[in-house]
């Protein structure tokens, strides 16, 4: 008797959210190793290590399994079993040196403004917009991921309002410990209300 749609579906669901708490739990215990610098708070880190090790090994195992009950069933329904492949993801370190371009004169620059009035924010939009599915290729033809590789940041908001631009988007400033705070848009405008978002913890690459 064929198992229906619905029980497939919510297998893979677990699966998934399991692979995702895994990929999570990774994270959180390289920042426990980053932050762990102090004497007194190097048992409380080691503690919380210890639990987050025993936590990911009981996911992997429980990913295991429902990884295996979702191949039998979809077996049982006569699917094809194809297993996916793995992505590795590789973040490049931004460089803190700025590259100097050339400053254009006075008269060359008002006169390409009078021709081409928003010609900059149609070329910016191009190649963000270029440059997700070359992105996505790289991402597709590594391997496994290795989480160590990652450059995780943990960063406080310290300003957040709505781009000018964008209804959906939101442009934050982020304190993570550098001179000055960086500054990053995100899409988050349908998700988390603004006064939510004021004053919170992230994490990100």
């Amino acid at each position: 008797m064929p198992i229906p749609d619905r029980i497939l579906n919510a297998l893979r669901l677990n699966a998934k959210q399991a692979d995702e708490t895994i990929a999570l739990l990774k994270r959180q215990l390289s920042l426990l190793e980053k932050e762990a610098s102090g004497d007194r708070i190097q048992s409380f880190f080691e503690k919380e290590k210890e639990e987050l090790r025993q936590e990911n090994e009981q996911l992997r195992q429980k990913a295991k399994r429902l990884k295996k009950d979702l191949e039998k069933v979809e077996l049982r329904n006569g699917l094809r079993v194809v297993p996916l492949p793995h992505v590795k993801q590789e973040t490049v370190k931004p460089s803190n040196e700025v590259p100097v371009l050339p400053q254009p004169s006075e008269e060359h620059t008002a006169e390409k403004k009078e021709k081409q009035p928003g010609s900059a924010k149609k070329t910016a939009k191009k190649e963000k917009a270029s440059s997700k599915p070359k992105a996505s290729a790289e991402g597709a033809a590594g391997g496994e991921v290795d989480a160590s590789r990652l450059d995780l940041r943990v960063g406080k908001i310290v300003k957040v309002e709505k781009h000018p631009d964008a209804d959906t988007l939101y442009l934050e400033e982020i304190d993570i410990g550098e001179e000055k705070p960086r500054t990053v848009i995100s899409g988050l405008v349908k998700h988390i209300p603004l006064e939510k978002m004021q004053v919170r913890y992230v994490l990100f690459l």
